[in-house]
């Protein structure tokens, strides 16, 4: 990252930013990451996960699209009440 756009993005006070501004420099953000997605690190400790669910796959623990998204939705209003 060159200084300019450190300057640039250290200048924003965040905290004083209204949440759907927040949200949307997120946003920003996650595109801006996402057109390069091979820039972005990945940790050593997701390449291990992986590595060791692939060589031991657990067929129990699979989930039809239609289950996983069941669970999904389930999971956020879940959360969605109790915030």
């Amino acid at each position: 990252m060159n200084q300019g756009t450190m300057n640039t993005a250290a200048s924003i006070d965040i905290d004083k930013l209204p949440p759907a501004e927040k949200l949307a420099l997120i946003e920003r953000l996650w595109e801006s990451l996402a057109r390069t997605p091979s820039d972005v690190p990945v940790p050593a400790w997701h390449e291990r996960v992986l590595a060791e669910r692939l060589a031991n796959p657990d067929p129990k623990s699979a989930l039809d699209l239609d289950e996983a998204m069941s669970q999904i939705k389930q999971e956020f209003d879940a959360r969605r009440t109790t915030a």
